[in-house]
């Protein structure tokens, strides 16, 4: 069995495009904030 996505699944290329660019930008501070929690002994 083969899957397509359909028309209306593409049309979100452009969301999910902006959405990576804005993931790589703030890698850096995506991770700091994970750490920061995950250290955090207050919580």
């Amino acid at each position: 069995m083969e899957y397509e996505i359909s028309e209306l699944g593409r049309s979100l290329a452009p969301l999910f495009a902006i959405l990576t660019e804005w993931a790589e930008a703030n890698l850096d501070k995506v991770e700091r904030a994970r750490h920061d929690y995950d250290t955090d002994l207050t919580r």
